[in-house]
């Protein structure tokens, strides 16, 4: 609902090729404009199955002012910004909110050598039954596990384990949060109770503070 002649919302979506952003008219209920800023090209030496946060978010930035230039309206009328991403990669950020490294992106499968450690530890009917997922290497679980063996480094500068969706939300309001849909594709999620996952985390050696405060989907975060 419009207030004090605020009635624009945008959507960010973080797509798998483009950071997208459209402009929905609350009052009359329509879609008003849509840009899209493709992601830059890696150079050719990094890993194509990686992505650099700090370059999509550049893109995101890029797609957000081309659309209120096509609008031209003024920051009045806007009532905020909801983001979608998809889902599965995550962004380790460290204490200055900055990104310790590349993300993997969610069609990887190198951490599958993880998938038995998991197994072995807690079982993958136990996991299946807690998170709702059963054990892949496509899932944020294994890749977090990868992340930690193979980047100790990153994973020592760590502050935050963030979605890509949460990430983007921290990005725009600098405020730490993740709401359950989104959390649940980490695999690290408690699906009955809508929590993390505290017994299956410790198991593994993955500290609780890593995680963000959830919160229900909608709710306002930032000013």
């Amino acid at each position: 609902m419009a207030t004090d002649g605020a009635s624009i919302v945008v959507t960010l979506d973080i797509g798998g090729s483009a950071a997208k952003a459209v402009a929905y008219d609350a009052a009359s209920q329509r879609s008003v404009a849509s840009t899209a800023a493709p992601y830059p090209a890696p150079p050719s030496t990094d890993d194509p199955a990686m992505f650099r946060p700090e370059d999509w978010w550049q893109a995101a930035v890029s797609a957000l002012a081309d659309l209120r230039r096509v609008l031209g309206e003024p920051s009045g009328r806007y009532l905020g910004i909801t983001v979608s991403a998809i889902r599965i990669p995550f962004v380790l950020i460290d204490r200055a909110g900055q990104a310790v490294m590349p993300g993997l992106l969610n069609r990887d499968r190198r951490a599958a050598a993880e998938l038995a450690r998991i197994s072995a530890a807690i079982g993958a009917a136990e996991v299946y039954e807690l998170t709702g997922h059963w054990l892949a290497p496509e899932f944020g679980l294994p890749k977090l596990l990868w992340t930690r063996t193979v980047h100790p480094s990153g994973w020592q500068a760590t502050r935050f384990v963030l979605q890509l969706h949460d990430w983007f939300i921290y990005k725009l309001s600098g405020v730490v949060a993740s709401e359950p849909s989104s959390a649940a594709m980490s695999q690290m999620l408690d699906v009955s109770h809508g929590s993390w996952a505290n017994d299956l985390m410790d198991e593994l050696g993955i500290p609780l503070g890593l995680m963000p405060e959830l919160r229900p989907a909608g709710t306002l975060v930032g000013g």
